[in-house]
């Protein structure tokens, strides 16, 4: 089979893009720059894909309050970044 399938049917790949998730909205604090904003926003957006797609059995209010609490944060820490830089 193949494993990111795998990753993505035994739930796996959720705790992986909420650790992505994570160390994207944390490292935003602390690293300047245009291509480690670049990678950090492509990291936070792949860490929300993982969330989405994987396969844990969540209800669509928590994954909502979810989304209602990250996205303020990222939207924050990257255009703070992006307008000082």
């Amino acid at each position: 089979m193949n494993p990111v399938a795998l990753q993505l049917a035994n739930g796996n790949a959720f705790f992986f893009g909420m650790g992505m998730v994570i160390v994207a909205l944390v490292l935003r604090l602390w690293l300047k720059g245009r291509i480690s904003s670049l990678a950090l926003r492509i990291t936070y957006i792949a860490g929300v894909v993982f969330v989405f797609f994987s396969a844990t059995p969540l209800s669509f209010w928590v994954y909502g309050l979810w989304l209602v609490k990250t996205f303020p944060a990222s939207i924050g820490g990257f255009v703070r970044s992006a307008g000082m830089s």
